[in-house]
């Protein structure tokens, strides 16, 4: 007979030799221990594999599954997949959690009967600087309307999956569209908590989320990246409920004003595509623009009527 597990961590894992380890060893220092550790190998060109196999002959709670690389999205999927938990977390193979967090998440979700258990985040960076969000040691309880409306606006619950749980039930079949590489977290978390029933954060800054300073994105890929986030957030608006659509509509809108603002001084024919694309999304929810945060609102406004004396004060 198969034990029953509490929790499932699954880690992807893609050429991190440099933390892999660290990562790790977050998990095994966890106060909580009934946990299971999936570790996926996605086709690392690096030591990943080597030190994954290392560690799973040293502690048999570790299960690594070494695979071609088929992205960040279908390596979840193969660990929801697998994973035998009541609960399902996630961790990036970069990144780590202190060593209470998942004590305190399970213990809250049980305590609060919720579907969703979450803390706040750790943003550290390599010259040693750290930026918590946002600690204040607060509880907020959410039912099913004020758990979509805070993770739409932002204010509290952060868009990332990895510092939250989640009961196994409500992740299966639950990324809304495979193709989008940037907002993944977002959108099926929209999925998430539309399926919670209620959910709870404790805003303590459990998880460690490591900046690596990597090479700035050209042009083209910063216009990829914005179409990616402007996709995700159109799709959660055509899957919103009625009540939900307000907020859904102002996540999506404020994607299209940051996008218009990250090219529009650049003057690639792709750039300027792009920007008129902007525009006209804006120009066809003109009716909503007054719902959005006033600096926004001034912004699509200067986007739609004043393009050019508006990139002149954006340059200032």
């Amino acid at each position: 007979m198969n034990k029953i597990i509490k929790l499932s961590v699954i880690i992807p894992a893609y050429n991190v030799e440099k933390w892999i380890g660290r990562c790790l060893d977050s998990v095994l220092n966890q106060t909580f221990q009934d946990i299971e550790i999936i570790v996926i190998d996605d086709g690392s060109i690096d030591k990943t594999g080597e030190i994954l196999d290392e560690y799973s002959l040293r502690y048999d709670q570790i299960n690594v599954i070494h695979q071609k690389n088929q992205g960040l999205i279908n390596v979840r999927e193969t660990g929801i997949k697998l994973a035998k938990g009541e609960f399902i977390g996630f961790i990036d193979g970069d990144d780590c959690v202190n060593s209470v967090m998942y004590q305190k998440l399970i213990k809250n979700a049980e305590k609060y009967e919720a579907d969703i258990s979450q803390c706040g985040m750790l943003y550290c960076f390599y010259d040693g600087r750290k930026k918590p969000m946002y600690g204040t040691e607060d509880i907020h309880i959410y039912d099913n309307f004020e758990g979509q409306k805070e993770l739409l606006e932002g204010r509290k619950i952060e868009p990332s999956l990895c510092n939250k749980i989640y009961k196994k039930e409500i992740l299966i079949n639950s990324c809304l569209d495979k193709s989008i590489l940037n907002n993944e977290d977002l959108l099926r978390n929209f999925v998430l908590f539309k399926r919670a029933k209620r959910s709870v954060l404790e805003d303590f800054c459990g998880y460690e989320y490591w900046r690596r300073e990597d090479s700035m994105s050209n042009n083209s890929r910063q216009i990829f990246i914005w179409n990616n986030i402007i996709k995700a957030r159109k799709l959660i608006l055509n899957n919103a409920a009625e009540d939900i659509k307000i907020y859904a509509r102002k996540s999506y809108l404020t994607a299209v004003i940051g996008g218009y603002n990250s090219v529009m001084t650049l003057k690639e024919t792709e750039a300027r595509h792009f920007q008129k694309k902007c525009r006209a999304v804006l120009k066809k929810n003109k009716k909503y623009l007054h719902k959005l945060e006033k600096k926004a609102y001034a912004m699509s406004v200067f986007i739609l009527y004043l393009p050019n004396i508006y990139k002149l004060l954006r340059k200032k």
